[in-house]
């Protein structure tokens, strides 16, 4: 049985985020455990970047990929 694309890319994303969500984690433990006050706001506002572009970009992904004719 032949899989559509919907199948395909939700766990291909949710594979990503947690990816990406493993690092920030590591990165935290870092930042918050050796760094200083300055080093702990930088990557609290990185991280706000990084869930902003996220929200924003994620969804025309799924959008483009699912809607996007196959053979183009």
């Amino acid at each position: 049985m032949e899989r559509n694309r919907k199948d395909q890319l939700i766990p291909k994303l949710m594979t990503i985020n947690l990816i990406i969500a493993i690092v920030l984690l590591v990165i935290a433990i870092i930042t918050f455990n050796v760094g200083d006050h300055a080093a702990q706001v930088t990557f609290v506002e990185a991280c706000g970047k990084v869930f902003l572009t996220l929200f924003a970009i994620e969804p025309f992904a799924i959008a483009f990929y699912l809607y996007w004719p196959k053979g183009e």
